[in-house]
């Protein structure tokens, strides 16, 4: 096979996709489910991946408590409606810019995992996100300590992963960026996996 053909070949496999709705017929024909009717649904490592999230299809998920979607190709988020169960939603190694559409979820989500995207601002949390006890964002672009200030009132956080953030880099040790958080959080009891001391609380009243 000619150099060019090979490259013509790659360019036919980058562009291959999965839609969410054949997604979720895959899922269907693998399980023999209805995916509307289920409590856990995981669609991680696609194949083709997923690019594209569909609100309508999403809507339909009514019973669902936990959506796996991680490592795809996701680009966007969408407005999620009608999945009032919905306590975890996972969207972690894709290529998310922007956190985005959980204004009706807000009140049931507890944990929100994105980790291995391309966020730099943490928009879109508050301050619907009341029940939010958990959000893993690892490895992402957020580089401003201000992005903090946007989810320090949201009322159940409790746990929160910034590991491989860019916040991070001014300081030594990644010790160091954890005690930056909780200076900006204090009601945190976990950082980056990591359960908050009281020796971690003195460090942040010096």
């Amino acid at each position: 096979m000619s150099r060019e053909s090979n490259g013509g070949l790659f360019q036919t496999i980058n562009k291959m996709k999965t839609s969410f709705a054949k997604a979720i017929q895959m899922w269907e024909e693998e399980h023999k489910k209805n995916a509307s009717e289920e409590e856990e649904i995981k669609l991680n490592f696609t194949n083709p991946p997923i690019d594209k999230l569909d609100p309508a299809i999403l809507s339909t998920l009514t019973k669902c408590k936990y959506l796996a979607l991680s490592t795809n190709c996701i680009e966007k988020m969408v407005p999620i409606t009608g999945l009032k169960e919905l306590r975890i939603l996972s969207l972690g190694r894709n290529m998310i810019r922007k956190i985005y559409g959980l204004e009706e979820i807000g009140g049931n989500l507890e944990q929100l995992w994105i980790s291995y995207n391309i966020i730099e601002k943490l928009d879109g949390l508050a301050p619907h996100c009341t029940a939010l006890k958990v959000l893993y964002i690892a490895h992402n672009k957020i580089k401003d300590w201000n992005e903090l200030e946007k989810i320090k009132d949201l009322p159940s956080l409790t746990n929160c992963v910034f590991l491989g953030n860019e916040i991070y880099d001014k300081f030594p040790s990644k010790e160091e960026g954890r005690i930056q958080v909780l200076k900006r959080i204090p009601k945190l009891t976990m950082i980056d996996n990591i359960i908050v001391t009281e020796n971690d609380k003195n460090k942040i009243k010096d």
